[in-house]
């Protein structure tokens, strides 16, 4: 008997190219019949109105960056699982269609592939985040176009995506040492942390997160993948001196 396809939901905007895609595919998959739509208005900044109106909808569903689209899935033994970005859910479904993937043919197991995938969009969204803050900080406030209220919705981004890798991930065997896409993802986003955020302890109240950083630490991926090693040598390299985020 093949197995049943979940009730899902599908977080979006149909002005979203990313949100049409995710539901484009799902029309040539047939899975439409199996998605409900809530359409929400979302925006980077904490409270613009008219355009930040559901950012907390998009957080208390699951998705700390606060981005559309998101899928929400129900699983009889999971509850609602949320995936994101629209890589991860066009992904998921395909594997929940059963058509062939990278991962292989059918959707047997596709929830644990859904979720290493959206951990890695967790990983890459912070990434994203650090990258704009450290662009507001730099080379927009030397033309002062910096624009403080961009900046704390960022930096709520990166907190908010923090605390659901230490809530829903770390303890888990997506972060286990395994070596898997995920956990490079989330190796690479604490280790900028640790570069460019200098002011901001990012283990305070995450030890399960800590725990598992300072073990992925000693793994030989990591050291040979530093920033200043060149990366077929292993010899040392100058970057030079590096902007930093408060």
């Amino acid at each position: 008997m093949p197995p049943q396809i979940p009730s899902m939901k599908l977080i979006y905007h149909p002005l979203s190219p990313y949100c049409r895609k995710s539901y484009m595919l799902a029309h040539e998959l047939s899975l439409t019949p199996h998605i409900t739509l809530q359409k929400v208005v979302v925006c980077p900044l904490l409270n613009y109105p008219g355009w930040s109106d559901n950012n907390a909808d998009l957080v208390s569903a699951g998705n700390p960056l606060a981005k559309i689209p998101t899928l929400v899935i129900t699983d009889p033994e999971a509850g609602d699982v949320a995936i994101f970005d629209s890589r991860a859910i066009c992904e998921t479904l395909k594997d929940i269609a059963g058509s062939t993937s990278a991962h292989g043919a059918g959707n047997e197991g596709y929830l644990d592939r859904a979720r290493e995938r959206t951990l890695a969009s967790v990983a890459d969204g912070i990434i994203d985040a650090q990258i704009s803050i450290t662009y507001e900080n730099t080379l927009r406030a030397k033309k002062s176009l910096s624009m403080p209220e961009w900046i704390e919705g960022q930096i709520a981004k990166v907190h908010r995506g923090f605390n659901v890798l230490e809530s829903d991930f770390a303890g888990t065997k997506f972060l286990s040492q395994s070596g898997g896409m995920g956990e490079a993802a989330v190796a690479v986003v604490i280790d900028c942390t640790e570069a460019r955020s200098k002011g901001w302890d990012w283990k305070a109240g995450r030890p399960k997160l800590a725990k598992w950083w300072e073990a992925w630490r000693e793994r030989e991926s990591y050291k040979q993948t530093e920033p200043d090693l060149d990366w077929k040598t292993g010899e040392k390299v100058d970057l030079g001196p590096l902007p930093t985020d408060p």
